[in-house]
């Protein structure tokens, strides 16, 4: 049975930092000999956060396949792959479950071979699939700075247009109610952390829909820039991204 939690988006955010973090410390020693070590504690890493993890030999198309729903979340890859592989397997599902924002319903990802990609997949789908990819790579490089702070613990925003106007102005009103503007260089609190969230959600746009701001996020330079800027609005460096 599992922590019914474990798909919730700040759960599923620890578990991408717990890989991370062992990823970084392993990666400096890997070596051929010892890549099954390396995706066996991977695999462990992730059954101690929750997330059950197996492998098959009957999957012809998939390289692994994720499964998750409110009651938990199943990894299964393929026994055939070379342990390096099934890291990087393993890596790519935990970005789909950062990025699906399923939000209590049930949910599968599959990751296919080269060259078996289906054809029907949507655009919205192979989107995905390419920020996945950056996600993913941060995953197993130990740099999880490298994608934007909501991608790992995101923060509940409205949709629709006139739900988002009216989140914006309970924001404005907390600014005014503040009092501490006009009297102060500075800008409030409230301001500072209204900022704060509309820089964080703007960054994860357009990393979601721009392939060269993905890029350009990647890069040590930008991530020490969003890292300063947020630390400049009051946020601390842990959180900073």
């Amino acid at each position: 049975m599992y922590p019914e939690h474990v798909t919730s988006p700040l759960y599923v955010g620890a578990a991408a930092n717990a890989v991370a973090g062992q990823l970084r410390r392993l990666m400096a020693d890997a070596t051929p000999a010892n890549a099954d070590t390396v995706a066996w504690l991977v695999r462990r890493t992730l059954e101690e956060m929750g997330v059950r993890c197996g492998d098959t030999p009957k999957l012809q198309d998939l390289k692994g396949f994720l499964i998750a729903s409110p009651h938990g979340a199943e990894m299964v890859v393929s026994s055939e792959l070379a342990p390096n592989q099934q890291v990087a397997v393993y890596a790519h599902l935990l970005a789909h479950l950062l990025l699906d924002r399923f939000g209590g319903s049930f949910m599968s990802k599959f990751e296919y071979c080269e060259g078996r990609i289906p054809s029907h997949l949507t655009a919205a789908e192979r989107r995905e699939d390419l920020v996945a990819d950056v996600v993913a790579l941060a995953i197993l490089e130990g740099r999880l700075e490298a994608v934007p702070r909501y991608v790992l613990a995101p923060e509940p925003l409205p949709r629709r247009p006139h739900e988002l106007r009216l989140w914006l102005t309970e924001q404005a009103r907390a600014v005014l109610a503040s009092g501490s503007l006009p009297q102060r260089l500075r800008p409030s609190r409230p301001l500072r952390a209204l900022a704060l969230t509309v820089l964080h959600w703007l960054s994860l746009a357009l990393f979601w829909h721009s392939r060269s701001y993905r890029r350009l996020r990647t890069r040590p330079l930008m991530a020490q820039l969003v890292h300063r800027l947020a630390g400049l609005l009051g946020e601390p460096a842990a959180r900073a991204a």
